[in-house]
């Protein structure tokens, strides 16, 4: 493991604290979010290995002609729900094969990191939930635009190239859903040498860890952990996304979504083809009488919640 300092504030000074506010709050989705997020307890990390790196990685792209912006330092962010979490990603590097998304890139060859510092997670932020945000610096190098790939097959890293960035969809927070919002949102990084893909992308480096809690608006209703989001509110994870055929003819594009887990208890393949029907009356049998409620199917989505 590489040797980390990590340097909390003094009760005397509060400039790291102060820094590290100011970078959260330039950098968010929805300006709403200030009134929203409190932050405390600024940590420095100092990593001399990871410092060095990224020097190293901005030397080399130089060398080989990267303009000035392609190099300039911009910062991205990360969540973890403890410190512990929190500070091993600072010691051991942001590595491959850490996310669970992969519609930019294969997660084996890649990593993801938020480019939004109130867009980490794909549901809604509730009253009083808290964390911790490792801020992180980071150079994009050459950025390639691609679109969202939610099958097995992967998207590789791009030769030439340093980043993927999903097709802007000029994200609007009051009408994407936070798993739209946070897949779209997406910075994939990788650094690819000789054909094979380094397991730590050298451009990204931790800066700051610092704890955040998020507190809902006194003019807004609060959003207790245990109640669970309407189907109108569209704050759902989207565990499964692909197409769905019958008999082998394309029917739509689908996606599966639920207020409950970003994962799904079956390996589903990027399409299912139906082969057979049911009756009503025996699909009754097997499902939950809720998932035949009326408003589920009020709008142009089909809703059905499950555990």
């Amino acid at each position: 493991m590489l040797r980390t300092g990590f340097h909390p504030e003094s009760q005397e000074s509060s400039s790291l604290l102060q820094t590290a506010v100011s970078v959260l709050q330039s950098c968010y989705l929805d300006s709403t979010s200030q009134d929203g997020f409190q932050y405390s307890q600024a940590i420095l990390v100092e990593n001399a290995v990871f410092l060095n790196e990224l020097k190293a990685f901005v030397q080399a792209k130089e060398a080989a002609g990267y303009s000035q912006e392609e190099l300039e330092e911009t910062f991205a962010f990360l969540l973890f729900d403890n410190e512990e979490e929190a500070k091993e990603v600072c010691q051991t590097g942001l590595r491959v094969n850490s996310s669970s998304i992969s519609m930019l890139g294969d997660p084996a060859k890649g990593v993801y990191i938020s480019k939004y510092a109130d867009c980490l997670l794909p549901r809604p932020w509730y009253h009083g939930k808290s964390g911790y945000i490792v801020i992180c610096k980071l150079i994009k190098g050459k950025v390639k635009v691609v679109s969202e790939n939610y099958t097995t097959s992967y998207t590789c890293p791009s030769p030439g190239y340093d980043c993927h960035v999903a097709v802007s969809k000029n994200i609007v927070p009051s009408k994407a859903s936070p798993c739209q919002a946070f897949e779209q949102s997406q910075y994939y990084v990788y650094e690819v040498s000789d054909g094979s893909a380094a397991e730590r992308p050298r451009q990204i480096c931790p800066y700051i860890v610092i704890t955040c809690q998020y507190r809902e608006p006194k003019e807004m209703p609060v959003l207790a952990r245990e109640s669970l989001p309407e189907p109108n509110h569209k704050a759902f994870y989207c565990p499964w996304r692909g197409q769905l055929s019958i008999r082998g003819q394309l029917l739509c594009n689908i996606a599966l979504r639920t207020p409950y887990s970003s994962t799904i208890p079956a390996q589903l393949p990027p399409n299912l083809d139906i082969n057979h029907v049911m009756g009503l009356s025996d699909l009754k049998k097997k499902l939950p009488e809720a998932a035949f409620g009326k408003r589920n199917y009020i709008e142009n989505e089909v809703y059905m919640k499950w555990k």
